[in-house]
Parts: structure tokens; C-alpha cells; sequence
């Protein structure tokens, strides 16, 4: 990573404007930016900020371009589907979810800053490390060790994690967009990263949660929708994973306008 102590003092000082603007979840458009950070991690012209413990930059990065890997842009507020509900994504250790891929990248707009979280699974624990494209240039971010990017761990966080068993309960889709063959051709030609495919993540279409089983009582209210978490089932010899389900009445609504952003 570049550490030129003007681009490094120039980082800081955008980023702690940026900061203190607060950290708002906007829309992500444009499509995927993953392969501009790649270009500028080829380019030896990554700012580090903090290090992110765990995170070993140029293994990780060299994952992405030799590895499957899953980029997702995302597009709608996730978490607010749990902001009335008992389950707390980021500091529930009962909340238990997994990630379809071992190497994704998540992709936001937050604040007016395009923000890459790397998420590595290894089918128990997760590894994150964060990048925003600031005028100067991508700057890693290590949340954990900067308390001033609290806020903004939180938020990415709790989007993983929202997306992560929203996915799992079967409420949203991924489609893929397909990177242009011509375009690649030519980024590849100028010794450039080529441009990925992507996930766009979107509410599913014609999605019927399952209703929960009558009652006896007739006049019993219908329960309003909700997850039913996931969990390890555990047997004598191995464990099975049972997903989450999202159950209640269908009618009272999962709405997209109500998490698009």
C-alpha cells in the first residue's frame, strides 16, 4: 500500500470531512467499483489508514483475482427489516448466519463515498476489511481499531448481516449483471484488472412467506411478519444447518419501497 505521507495526511483530512457528515446509507449507482480498487492495489496506490486485524492485504487481494469470488451491490436498506424486531445483527451472539461464498465483497454508497466491504468466510468465522473511494484515492479503513469509524462499522455490518439471512430465508434474489466482453478486452490489453460481474440484490419476486399454523382461538390476531432465526442443528455424528424463515401473515407486507433506497 502507498504510504506517501501527503496522500496519507490528505486521506485523513477528507475523510474526517466525510466523517463528520455522518454515515448515510444511500443507493449504490453505476454498477460495481471492485475493480478500481483492484487497479489500485496493483498500483501499489492504496492509502492505509488503520490495519484491519486478520486482514492480510495482499493475500486477500490476491484471493479476489486467483479465487471465486461474489461481488454484491447493494441497493436497499436491508437492516431496517430488524430495527423493530429482537434480533440486533451486529451484537446478538445468538444471531447465527452464513455466507454462500467464502470470498465476497459487498458494495454501498454511504454519504456520497462508494465503500468495498471484503468479507472472507471460513465456514465459522469472518474476516472483514473496508475501503472507501475518497478524492485522494481508496483508503483502508480498519474498523475495528478506529473508534471514529464505529458508526460506520455498524452500519456495514448490520447490511452484511441483514442481507446475509435475508438471502438465506429466500426473501431476496441476486441476479448477476454480466461485465462487458468488449470492455474487458481493452482494460486487459492496457495490463488493467478486468471489470466483473456482479449481484444486484433485490426483494424477490412473488415471494409467499410461510404462514405460522391456526390457532384454536379465532380471535387471535395474526402475528405480524417476522424471521424465525436460523440455527446449527447438532446430531451424534454431524450438524445441519436449518435457515432462516420469514413467517407471519404475508399480507401484512414485506414491502420493497419500504428498504428501497
Amino acid at each position: 500500500m502507498s504510504q506517501d505521507p501527503s496522500r496519507w495526511n490528505a486521506a485523513i483530512i477528507e475523510s474526517r470531512g466525510w466523517r463528520e457528515r455522518g454515515f448515510r446509507l444511500e443507493r449504490a449507482h453505476g454498477g460495481s467499483v471492485l475493480h478500481q480498487l483492484l487497479d489500485a492495489w496493483q498500483q501499489n496506490d492504496l492509502i492505509e489508514g488503520k490495519p484491519t486485524e486478520g486482514f492480510d492485504a495482499e493475500k486477500h487481494f490476491a484471493d479476489l483475482l486467483d479465487h471465486p469470488f461474489h461481488s454484491f451491490v447493494c441497493q436497499h436498506d436491508w437492516a431496517a427489516a430488524f430495527r423493530n424486531s429482537d434480533v440486533n445483527l451486529v451484537s446478538d451472539d445468538n444471531v447465527v448466519f452464513r455466507q454462500p461464498y467464502e470470498h465476497c465483497v459487498f458494495e454501498f454508497a454511504v454519504s456520497g463515498r462508494r465503500v468495498c466491504l471484503i468479507s472472507n468466510f471460513n465456514g465459522s468465522t469472518y474476516t472483514f476489511a473496508a475501503f472507501v473511494r475518497l478524492e485522494v484515492g481508496w483508503f483502508a479503513i480498519g474498523l475495528r481499531r478506529w473508534p471514529e469509524f464505529s458508526a460506520l462499522h455498524d452500519l456495514l455490518r448490520s447490511q452484511h448481516a441483514a442481507m446475509m439471512v435475508a438471502l438465506d430465508a429466500k426473501v431476496i434474489e441476486t441476479p448477476i449483471v454480466r461485465a462487458p466482453e468488449k470492455l474487458n478486452r481493452a482494460r486487459r490489453q492496457r495490463g488493467k484488472v478486468p471489470v466483473f460481474d456482479y449481484h444486484i440484490v433485490e426483494l424477490a419476486h412473488r415471494t409467499r412467506p410461510a404462514s405460522l399454523p391456526p390457532e384454536n382461538e379465532s380471535d387471535r390476531a395474526s402475528p405480524r411478519l417476522h424471521f424465525r432465526r436460523g440455527h446449527w442443528r447438532h446430531f451424534e455424528a454431524f450438524k445441519t444447518w436449518i435457515n432462516w424463515m420469514l413467517v407471519g401473515d404475508p399480507d401484512l407486507g414485506f414491502i420493497d419501497k419500504h428498504y428501497r433506497l
